[in-house]
This record gives structure tokens, C-alpha cells and sequence, in this order.
């Protein structure tokens, strides 16, 4: 009845949407005095008698405009504004569903340039960048960014946050040229005051040559030119909050900027389960705006156990240049974040194991606690210069230095039964650990560019030799690390079947490791050619100390099985050829356009790793030689002012090699019912062959749809493989060398289509689609299985937003997952789960101060007998107080039915698991946050 009802309203909102009928007026502008079609015009209607803009649009290629979605009997002007012409008007009404011709509308040319003022139309082309005045646009006294962009033309603001620019997405937004506060979208657009902007700029940001090689493939970006003085900025927010169950939330981030410079202090404490991973996660959950239906900082229900966590944050940039261009970076940023996180988790679970024969069951049990507690710091700088030059080459250096410090001690206790073929047992631990490390991380990259500028070059003529035209690229990557790891264990082990076997031991674990690794990339292109040699290498070292000390019966004594000193060496090389050429290109000015380019890389590797231990089986070197040939294919194809398509074919080979740990484990019998052999001969390299299918359609205009498939079939040969021997009083695992080839197929979709219903109203769609399937060859015991897996995903949203008013957001994600033999011998290893996820967000404005948000997300899993329901709702209603509406009085309700009750289950190739684990449950919140904003000032 349900799914009835869901498709009768479906299917109504479509009708509604095709039904609705917009007036509109249409027309071409003509320069008078040469014939000329007028491209880029600014079109400008007003609602006579007012001043503020209702509806901006441009001329095309052809001079042709059209204005959408028109009040009828309303009394409009038309204003036809263009940079040395005189303004054309044009006064009319609209009648219900009227499309009105205005028909040719002819614009004389200004000869005397005093005559010729430049002012700024609502909505113009500087060159290449479409620009809106800001001042144009009537809005409320308190509105941002984010308002401002739902009102101009061609621009849509998803409900998930997402911008696009007639169907392509805009991924960033900078401020005067620069990142604003670490360049997250939502801080800029979410916190800025509407009245502090000048323009909004829209661009192809693309270079001059990828731009003719396909000029409508655009990569849009943002850029908000703020007003003289305001970029001298202050805003923030401090908040703290106090609830139910001894729950407790707060935050602070104070963000300054100059014309030149911008610091950020931020701090974040909760026990709610909040766990802040940046300083962009908090700046862009903390806007003045407010997050809405969209957050990613808040209290997690599907984690495990309870976190309390405290972090402090800076953040500081400055800009050498000054000069606010798009695209001439010569910016110094520096980061610190610290982290304190405390969390205890609690889990219990019953695994099915693989059965070796047909109603054989294997099952282990276990329990576990985990006190941990987690100090980290870490700190970032940054360097980016585009602007500089050696000799007559520019440069362009981006180099980031990372450095982190941390330090964490745990408390657990775990307990395992096991109920297997042969082997009827527990063990139960007590662990107390500290790991404590550092590490320093250095990454640059240098661009060497022709002599000709950055990204450009020139075919024939002698103004540029060959050399002259080489562009080359060195990257640079080197860290160091140094890590201690202490650990202390207390186990006692019970063998149900045979009372010789128990055990109750004691073990120490110190353990130093450190690491380098050095990487070098060069790579020599020739632009006119399309040919590129490079070069990749690689050095990896690793030093370790392990000191094991067993205590049994007041007897100290170092376990020789475990301890050893170990050096470890790996070095790859690897040459390529790269070539890249158009096979065939058209295009008709103002019509069609359509790029066809054909790509190949060849390059070989040499790797050679080398292990030497005091442990005589670990002593171990490997050497390996590869050929890895790719092509690819990529063709596009557009019509000006209607679709972008594109389609890319891409075949690579790859290599993968044997890792150390995985041929030659070291085995603690510190859990003598389980046991990880590794492989008793050394192991072939897996050879990987992938071929991809990708395309992609768009829709070149505002409310446009979008869609893009992803296929590809890769074959895994010589593969490795897990697989479970059940030996008398324990579990085994070994690897196993597979000769047969392994398959693995993958297809997903997703599409996008936002409609206007109204002028104030949007809905929009966003579907996603895909499935895997392959075999998986394994043995257990002496039986090899030949295990065929595969998924379905299914994801569906629906938004829709009623202006400054109401917003809704519906989330659906079902997934589906079987396995089974294909040799159906042991059918009770087959299974196939369900999994349906729904979440529905509101938000509704009641006024300009008061508001009110509820989500609930529904959680509907089954396998096999297995099934877990529950609803996760949470609501909160908040108050804005001040002139500025910055004060913000919250009250927040979580988990509102008491329905979160910590069950879950696992899929996996060689078991099936369920289990509890301790989360949060439902509490309440009282909170208050004060947002400090200041556009301008001294």
C-alpha cells in the first residue's frame, strides 16, 4: 500500500512538472548600425516602478535571448544593456502562459566614447567571464551568498549543497582570487554577507589550450570579488550546549582576514560522538547560514561505543601577491591541529565459518572491551607560486611539508570461543598498549613551462626553437617515520577437549619501527609532438627492533620466536613513453563540436625488495621485472547551448607483488586456537588487466539533466587467496596461489535533474546505481571452492526547497549481497542479505528568526534469519535573536523512539557475523551559539 502510494505521488509530481506552462518573452538583438547579431547582451527585467532586478538573462552566439517563468499581468520593463551601444527598453505585459516576441530589437553604436558610461548591468561578459552585480538582486538585510546564487540565472543550488552553472557543477568558490578559510564552499557561500559583494564571477578554468581542444567541456569555477574595504573581515561562531545523560557540546572558530592574510583559532569539545577529523569539517558545520539538511558533524547513532574528544585548531594564510587574480597564486599557508579522544567500545559477535562439508557448522564466539585513549598533533605547511619564472620559463611550485606527532594507550579485555570441526576452546586476554610516534612528510612539485607562457605553445614558424617548447614536471616525495610500540598481555587459554593444551601466559611486547621512503618523478613533454618521456623512483626502507619477554612462574625469559631485528629494503624503477594525439576534430562556430584523441603509455618496472632478519625464515629477497603497456581512447561531443557528451575507453595492465608479511607471517601463539601460515614457496606476481567504459551526458542549461555511467572488467591472474584449514585444536589460514583467473565486473550509474517548479519552488532528482559481481577461488581444507559473489546498490534523493521558507531531503540507499558456491556443494555456505537505508530530513522557517529541523533515518537489514529494524529521529527548533539574527537559541532532541539498539551484521567471503555493540542512545540538548560578523572595518 506504501509503494502505491510513493508511486501514485511520483508519478504526479511528473505530470505537474511537464504540465506546468511558463510565459516567457523571446527576441534577437541587432547592432543597427552594421546588421550584426549581438552576442552576450545583458537582458534586464524589471517590475515597473522598481529598481531591484527580477530576471536576468544573455544573448547567445546568434543574438537570441528568451526570459522564463514571468508573472502575468504584472507591468515589466526590459532593459537591453551592451558595453559601447546605447540602451534599448522595451515596456510590456504578460498574459497567462503567453510566449511574447519582442521580435528584432536594434541597438545603435556610441561613436563619441565620452558618451559611453559603464555601468554595470546586472548580469555581463568581461571577456571571458560571466559576471552578476550583486547590487542588482534585492534581498534581505541578513542574507549571504548562498541567497544571493538561488536568484541568478543559470546558477542552481542543489539541496545537497551542490552549485551548478547550466548543468555543470561548480566544485569551489574563491574570494577575491584566493581561498576563503581553507577554500570549503559552504564557509564562503554560507557566511558572507550578500551587501560585501561586488560580482560574482563564472569561468572555464580550464587552460587556453584544453579550452580549443574542446571548448564545451567546461570546468566551471567561482570567484566572489568582494567591495573595496570589505574584505577586512570578522565572523565566527561560539557555542556550548549542556543535555540529557551528561551529554555536553561545544565549539568555537574565530576567522579574521585582511586583503592579505586570514587566521582561523578553532576548538571543539563534545561526549556526543562528534568526531572532528579538520578545521574545514567545523568552519563548514558552523555557518551563519546554518547547515540545514546537510551535516556531517553530528552525533554519530552507527558508531561504536561513546566518544569524548577535544580538538584545537589555527589555521594562518597569506597572500604575497595581493592582487586578487584568478589564477596567480603566491600563497603561504600554515596549519596545527590537536586532538585528545577518549572512547570506550564494547562489542559481541558470532561468526559463521565456511564449512568444509555440507551441514558441518563452525562458529566462534567473541567479546571484547576497548578503553582507549588518543592524543595526535599535527601540523601543515603549504606553498604555492604560479607567477615567478627561471629565466625565460615560468615556474609554477606547489609544496606542502606535513608533521604529526601521536600517542595512544589502550586498556581491553577480549574473550574468543570457538565451536569448529576439531577444536573446542577459549582464550581470554588483557591488554594494556602505548603506541607513540613521529613522522615528517615532504611533497613538491616543480612545473618548468615553455618559453611561450604557461600552457601554450606554437606550431611552426622560428620564434620558439624545440627546446624552447619543453615543458617539464619534477615531483618530489620523502618522509621519515619513528614509532614505539609497548604492549602487555595477559592470557589464559582453555582447550575443551584436551586439558594438556591450556595455558596461562604472560607477554611483553617493545617493538621500534622506523621508515624512509624517497620518490623522484620527471617527466620531459613535448607540446607539439604530444610525447612524453618520463621516469618514476622509488625507495622504501624500514628498520625494526622487536624485544618479546615471556613471565611464567616468576621466570623471566625473551621469547626467541618473536624477537628479532629486521631491515627491510624496496627499490622500484620505472621508464614510460606517453604519446597523446588527436585523430579528428570539428567544429562548426555556434553549432557542434566534436574531439576525438587517442593516448598510450608504455613503461616497465623493476623491483627488487630485500629482508634481512635474525629470524633465518624471514631472510628474503624478491626481484621482479614488468612490461605495462595502457590505451586510451576519449571522443566528445556538443551542440552549442543544448548537451555535452562525452565517452572514454581505457585498457591498463598492472602488476602486483607478494608482500613480505604475507608470505612469511610471524606467528604469535599468544592465540593458540588461531593460526596465519602465509605460504611455504615463494609466490608469482599477479598480473591485473582492467579495461573501463566511461561516458557522460550534460545538459547545457540551467535546470539541465546529467547522467554518467561507469563500467569495467578486471581479471586478477595468479592470484592470491585466503584459504581455511580447520587442523585438530585449531583454525588455521594459508595463502594460496590461484592459477585459474579471477574475474571481477562493475557497473554503475547516476544521473541528476533539477525542475523549477515555481519561482520560489525547485525539486530535484538524484539517482545512483551499480552492481558487482566475480569469482573468488579459495580452499578449505583440501577442497578448492570456487565462491561467486555479487551486489546490487540502489541510491535515490529527493529535494525539495520552497524559497527561505521549507526544505525537505529524502535519502533512500538499498543494497543487496549473495554469495554462494558455485559448485554447490556445501549449500549452507551460501547467503544473501538485504539492506535498506532511508533518511528524511525537514526544515522549515516559520519566520526570518525561528526555525525547525527534524531527520529520521530508517535502517531495515535481513539475512538469512536474521533481521535488525530501527528508526533513528531527531528534531531541534531554533530561535535567532539581535538585529543581526547572530545570537541562536537551540533545542535538539535525539533519538526520540529509543529504537537505536546497537545490533549489525557483516557480509565477508569466508564468514557471516553478528553481533551488539555499545552506541549512543537518546538524549536532549540545550544550546546557545553567538555568531560575530563584521564585513568592513578598521
Amino acid at each position: 500500500m506504501n509503494l502505491r502510494i510513493l508511486y501514485l505521488l511520483v508519478v504526479s509530481l511528473f505530470i505537474t512538472f511537464q504540465s506546468h506552462a511558463q510565459s516567457k518573452i523571446k527576441g534577437f538583438i541587432i547592432d543597427s548600425t552594421h546588421n550584426n547579431m549581438l552576442r552576450s547582451v545583458s537582458v534586464s527585467v524589471f517590475e515597473k516602478g522598481k529598481e531591484t532586478v527580477d530576471k536576468v538573462g544573455l544573448t547567445d552566439r546568434f543574438g537570441k535571448f528568451e526570459i522564463s517563468d514571468l508573472t502575468f499581468n504584472k507591468q515589466y520593463v526590459a532593459e537591453f544593456t551592451y558595453l559601447g551601444y546605447q540602451k534599448a527598453v522595451r515596456e510590456f505585459v504578460m498574459k497567462q502562459n503567453q510566449e511574447l516576441d519582442l521580435g528584432h530589437i536594434n541597438m545603435p553604436f556610441i561613436e563619441n566614447e565620452i558618451e559611453a558610461v559603464d555601468v554595470i548591468p546586472p548580469v555581463r561578459m568581461n571577456g571571458d567571464t560571466l559576471e552578476f552585480n550583486a547590487d542588482a538582486f534585492q534581498l534581505d538585510s541578513n542574507a549571504v551568498v548562498e541567497d544571493l546564487l538561488r536568484r541568478l540565472p543559470g546558477l542552481v543550488v542543489w539541496g545537497d549543497g551542490a552549485i551548478t552553472y547550466n548543468g555543470r557543477e561548480i566544485p569551489s568558490v574563491l574570494v577575491n582570487g584566493k581561498p576563503f578559510f581553507g577554500g570549503d564552499m559552504a564557509t564562503a557561500i554560507q557566511n558572507i554577507d550578500k551587501k560585501a559583494v561586488k560580482t560574482v564571477q563564472v569561468y572555464d578554468s580550464r587552460d587556453r589550450e584544453k579550452q580549443r581542444e574542446d571548448p564545451d567541456d567546461k570546468k566551471y569555477q567561482m570567484n566572489l570579488i568582494l567591495k573595496e574595504g570589505k574584505d577586512n573581515i570578522l565572523m565566527g561562531s561560539v557555542g556550548a550546549g549542556g543535555g540529557t545523560e551528561k551529554r555536553y557540546d561545544g565549539n568555537l572558530n574565530l576567522n579574521r582576514s585582511t586583503k592579505r592574510a586570514q587566521t582561523t583559532l578553532a576548538y571543539s569539545v563534545n561526549n556526543v560522538n562528534k568526531s572532528l577529523n579538520s578545521i574545514d569539517q567545523l568552519l563548514k558545520n558552523t555557518t551563519f547560514k546554518g547547515i540545514g539538511i546537510n551535516a556531517d558533524f553530528d552525533s554519530d547513532f552507527m558508531r561504536t561505543g561513546i566518544l569524548q574528544q577535544n580538538v584545537l585548531g589555527g589555521r594562518y594564510q597569506y597572500d604575497f601577491l595581493g592582487t586578487n587574480e584568478v589564477g596567480k597564486d603566491n600563497l603561504l599557508k600554515a596549519s596545527v591541529l590537536n586532538r585528545w579522544d577518549n572512547s570506550l567500545q564494547m562489542n559481541e559477535s558470532t561468526s559463521r565459518l565456511l564449512d568444509v562439508v555440507q551441514g558441518q557448522e563452525n562458529f566462534r564466539t567473541n567479546r571484547s572491551t576497548n578503553d582507549n585513549t588518543a592524543r595526535r598533533h599535527d601540523a601543515n605547511i603549504s606553498y604555492n607560486n604560479s607567477v615567478s619564472s627561471l629565466g625565460k620559463r615560468p615556474i609554477t611550485v606547489r609544496s606542502i611539508l606535513d608533521l604529526s606527532q601521536n600517542n595512544n594507550e589502550s586498556l581491553s579485555t577480549t574473550f574468543n570461543e570457538y565451536a569448529l570441526v576439531n577444536n573446542q576452546s577459549k582464550n581470554e586476554t588483557e591488554n594494556s598498549s602505548q603506541l607513540r610516534g613521529n613522522s615528517a612528510s615532504f611533497n613538491t612539485t616543480i612545473d618548468l613551462h615553455g618559453k611561450a607562457g604557461r600552457h601554450t605553445f606554437y606550431r611552426g614558424g622560428d620564434k620558439y626553437s624545440f627546446t624552447d617548447q619543453l615543458v617539464m614536471t619534477l615531483n618530489v616525495r620523502a618522509g621519515i617515520s619513528d614509532n614505539n610500540n609497548a604492549k602487555y598481555t595477559i592470557g589464559d587459554y582453555k582447550n575443551y577437549l584436551n586439558a594438556d593444551l591450556n595455558r596461562l601466559y604472560h607477554r611483553d611486547y617493545n617493538e621500534d619501527f622506523d621508515s624512509r621512503n624517497l620518490q623522484l618523478d620527471l617527466k620531459i613533454m613535448d607540446q607539439t609532438s604530444g610525447v612524453t618521456l618520463g621516469t618514476k623512483a622509488r625507495w622504501n626502507a624500514t628498520d625494526m627492533i622487536n624485544v618479546v619477554t615471556d613471565f611464567n612462574n616468576a621466570i623471566t625469559a625473551s621469547n626467541q620466536d618473536l624477537s628479532h631485528v629486521s631491515n627491510f629494503n624496496n627499490v622500484e624503477y620505472e621508464p614510460y613513453v606517453e604519446f597523446g594525439r588527436t585523430l579528428k576534430s570539428k567544429n562548426l562556430y555556434g553549432r557542434m563540436n566534436s574531439h576525438f584523441y587517442f593516448s598510450s603509455t608504455i613503461a616497465g618496472r623493476f623491483y627488487k625488495d630485500k629482508n634481512e632478519s635474525t629470524l633465518d625464515y624471514r631472510n628474503l629477497g624478491l626481484a621482479y621485472q614488468s612490461f605495462l603497456p595502457s590505451l586510451r581512447l576519449n571522443y566528445s561531443y556538443s551542440r552549442q547551448n543544448s548537451f555535452h557528451s562525452s565517452l572514454s575507453l581505457n585498457y591498463n595492465y598492472n602488476e602486483e607483488y607478494p608482500l613480505l608479511d604475507r608470505m612469511r607471517p610471524i606467528y604469535d601463539d599468544i592465540n593458540p586456537a588461531y593460526r596465519y601460515f602465509g605460504t611455504d614457496k615463494l609466490l608469482e606476481k599477479t598480473g591485473l588487466h582492467q579495461l573501463t567504459l566511461n561516458g557522460s551526458y550534460n545538459q547545457q542549461r540551467q535546470y539541465g539533466f546529467t547522467f554518467n555511467l561507469n563500467s569495467s572488467i578486471r581479471r586478477y591472474t595468479n592470484g592470491l587467496t585466503d584459504s581455511i584449514v580447520y587442523a585438530a585444536n585449531q583454525q588455521e589460514a594459508y595463502v594460496a596461489q590461484i592459477l585459474k583467473p579471477m574475474d571481477m565486473y562493475s557497473i554503475s550509474f547516476s544521473g541528476k535533474k533539477p525542475f523549477m517548479i515555481s519561482k520560489t519552488q525547485t525539486f530535484s532528482v538524484q539517482f545512483n546505481t551499480g552492481t558487482n559481481w566475480g569469482n573468488k577461488f579459495q580452499y578449505v581444507g583440501t577442497t578448492m571452492q570456487e565462491m561467486l559473489n555479487n551486489s546490487q546498490n540502489i541510491g535515490l534523493e529527493f529535494y525539495y526547497t520552497v524559497l527561505d521558507k521549507y526544505q525537505v531531503g529524502w535519502k533512500n540507499n538499498l543494497s543487496r549481497y549473495e554469495r554462494y558456491d558455485k559448485l554447490n556443494e556445501v549449500s549452507s555456505n551460501n547467503y544473501t542479505s538485504y539492506s535498506w537505508n532511508s533518511g528524511l530530513s525537514m526544515s522549515y522557517a516559520f519566520t526570518k528568526r525561528w526555525s525547525v529541523n527534524t531527520n529520521a533515518t530508517g535502517r531495515y537489514n535481513t539475512s538469512g534469519n536474521y533481521s535488525d529494524h530501527a528508526v533513528i529521529w531527531n528534531a531541534s527548533t531554533t530561535y535567532r535573536m539581535f538585529k543581526g539574527n547572530n545570537l541562536e537559541l537551540k533545542l535538539s532532541a535525539y533519538d526520540l523512539l529509543r529504537q537505536n539498539m546497537g545490533l549489525y551484521f557483516n557480509n565477508g567471503l569466508t564468514e557471516f557475523t553478528t553481533g551488539y555493540r555499545n552506541i549512543l542512545t537518546q538524549y536532549y540538548m540545550l544550546s546557545l551559539t553567538y555568531f560575530p560578523r563584521k564585513f568592513g572595518f578598521k
